[in-house]
């Protein structure tokens, strides 16, 4: 008959691993919560339907490539930080000078209308 060796013995009582059902359980349990979570959030974006063009916008031109390729909403949290408010007077202008200039009747027309454009390039070999 198979006897585990007193390092087993000791290793089982001291980090309970009698009770690995209870870990085994908690870990479905665990699992089961980060997957419904991440259906409420893939379902809430969806539902919402909005994407968020955040990195790299500096400036006016910037924001507007980000809107043009179908972003909803734009970050430009740090570019603020290192421009300060006359940032958002430049963006401001940019949007407002792309609709002055009939690209689009209101800013929601301009959100996603380079992306065919975008995604249409040739997969790299």
């Amino acid at each position: 008959m198979f006897e585990p060796w007193p390092e087993m013995r000791i290793a089982i009582l001291k980090f309970r691993l009698y009770d690995i059902d209870i870990v085994i359980s908690r870990t479905l349990v665990y699992g089961a919560l980060a997957a419904f979570i991440t259906a409420v959030y893939v379902g809430i974006v969806v539902g919402i339907g909005t994407l968020i063009g955040a990195g790299g916008i500096d400036s006016g031109a910037a924001a507007l490539g980000k809107i043009r390729a179908g972003a909803d909403l734009v970050q430009f949290y740090s570019a603020l930080v290192y421009r300060g408010l006359a940032l958002v007077g430049e963006i401001k202008a940019a949007l407002s000078g792309a609709l002055d200039r009939g690209e689009a009747n209101k800013l929601s027309d301009l959100v996603g209308a380079d992306a065919a454009a975008m995604t249409a390039e040739a997969w790299p070999v």
